[in-house]
């Protein structure tokens, strides 16, 4: 049964028992997903007389063509953007980092170790990503900015190629794409809150403060006593004598 987007899904059903019973029944489809269905045939004391064979039922949307169009143009411009990523590295800052690989480290070990056992968490993945990525930075003794740097790396999740992909792949397994997409774009919308909050907070914050740097030298240059010379009481020799 193939239910049209935002559309409630109406279908009819035949059924057949053992021994031979027929019928019929409708269905209406409100969410997707998949169920199954058993028609019995009860008798007035509550017992049950006749009972047909499970039916599975699948609810899905339908995948228009502008939609196949979207999900292919999405997984290109990911993969166009990972190669232009690629293409701006600088050599010799790969070079010293890997000299002193200690900030990659941290980094590798919260992706591949730490990330998927708070996976669990589900929509607040980016969140914890964020949170134990600075913590790992402040423990190691990190400057400030690495700590900044391994806290976004590990909070960001590649959430675009994730959800090309699963549109792609499982475009004929549907609805299972569409049930497993919705986590990948819940932790997308989330994933923004934070960086937004960090940086309203570095633009507002030099406003917030007392003084401006402006203003106290204005008031330092006005506090301090105008220089005088000092007349030396015999000539120098560059010094013309009256």
């Amino acid at each position: 049964m193939v239910v049209p987007a935002v559309v409630i899904a109406k279908a009819s059903k035949n059924f057949t028992t053992e021994p031979k019973v027929m019928g019929k029944f409708n269905l209406v489809g409100t969410l997707l997903g998949f169920t199954n269905i058993t028609i019995s045939l009860l008798s007035g004391k509550g017992g049950t007389l006749l009972t047909s064979r499970p039916y599975t039922i699948k609810v899905q949307r339908i995948h228009s063509f502008i939609e196949k169009i979207f999900s292919r143009c999405l997984l290109a411009i990911t993969t166009i953007v990972y190669v232009n990523m690629g293409c701006t590295l600088d050599t010799a800052g790969v070079i010293n980092t890997l000299r002193k690989p200690l900030t990659p480290a941290i980094g590798l070990f919260l992706q591949h170790l730490v990330m998927p056992m708070v996976a669990v968490a589900g929509m607040a993945l980016p969140w914890a990503g964020f949170g134990f990525g600075a913590a790992a930075g402040l423990v190691c003794r990190r400057p400030w900015q690495e700590v900044m740097t391994i806290a976004i790396e590990s909070g960001i999740q590649n959430t675009g190629l994730a959800i090309s992909i699963i549109k792609v792949v499982l475009e004929g397994w549907s609805p299972v794409g569409e049930m497993i997409v919705v986590i990948a774009v819940a932790v997308s919308i989330l994933t923004l809150p934070p960086l937004l909050v960090a940086l309203v907070t570095k633009i507002s914050l030099p406003y917030c403060t007392t003084s401006h740097p402006q203003e106290d030298s204005d008031v330092i240059s006005l506090s301090e006593k105008p220089a005088t010379m000092k007349t030396p009481l015999w000539p120098t020799k560059n010094q013309p004598t009256s």
